[in-house]
């Protein structure tokens, strides 16, 4: 079985009560809790000091979580007003530790809409360090490839890609509590009920084992019941799955 990271949320995100806005990242734990609230609870001033303690945290060490986190920054960054996203680049120019940067840009392109472009234009002339050009000639020449662009998997290494687009979409939400990412997700979870193809059907039942995991967050059990109440057909059979634990023919067989 490829190995998934859809946990990596319950790992890092357990449920706590929101740190207080004076609190300051001192560790990897407080920066979770403030990245699981941050959707209900948004500091957008805060923005720039969060990607400058993950650049320098032990969490950056783990390359399972660079790009969902991009996600959430991204996410984040361009629900925020212009300004702040300018206090931002002001505040990470003047970071000693040139991975925040990099960590920015990469939340900029992953953002994908016409103003994280702009601003990527607008970067262009002025971080001209080599790495930081190269990043910034990438990303203005290509766009993001889009979150679950393929959902039938054919190998290895396209069901881990898109075992972690779950993981971005969940990112995505938590920074902006917006529920159309979660159903993206469900809709994912249907494929385990009706695909005929094989990679398909497993994205799906990640997809699906990815809603359960994620029910000790308050928000998403919430809202899945509320999705349930008015679920029909597949979704129906999905979240009865998930939220009830109720077992289908459709389980995959026990190897």
């Amino acid at each position: 079985m490829v190995r998934t990271f859809v946990t990596l949320l319950l790992a890092f995100l357990l449920a706590a009560p929101f740190p207080a806005s004076a609190t300051a990242f001192d560790s990897d734990q407080v920066f979770m809790d403030w990245v699981e609230n941050y959707g209900q609870h948004p500091e957008p001033d805060r923005l720039a000091e969060g990607i400058s303690y993950f650049a320098g945290s032990d969490l950056f060490k783990a390359q399972q979580l660079r790009r969902p986190l991009a996600y959430f920054f991204g996410t984040a960054l361009f629900r925020a007003a212009a300004q702040q996203r300018d206090r931002a680049v002001t505040t990470l120019e003047a970071d000693p530790n040139p991975t925040a940067r990099v960590i920015f840009l990469n939340a900029v392109w992953y953002a994908g809409v016409p103003e994280s472009r702009a601003l990527l234009a607008r970067l262009r002339p002025t971080w001209t360090a080599p790495h930081l050009a190269a990043l910034l000639q990438g990303m203005l020449a290509e766009a993001p490839r889009p979150l679950l662009a393929v959902t039938e998997p054919r190998d290895e290494d396209e069901l881990r890609q898109t075992t972690q687009d779950l993981d971005c979409l969940w990112m995505r939400y938590l920074a902006s509590d917006d529920p159309a990412f979660v159903e993206n997700i469900i809709r994912a979870a249907c494929l385990s009920v009706s695909a005929a193809d094989e990679g398909a059907k497993l994205l799906g039942f990640t997809a699906r084992w990815s809603l359960r995991s994620n029910l000790k967050v308050p928000r998403v059990r919430a809202l899945l019941e509320q999705r349930f109440a008015a679920a029909t057909g597949d979704e129906w059979l999905v979240l009865d799955d998930v939220l009830h634990g109720r077992q289908t023919d459709n389980t995959p067989q026990k190897q």
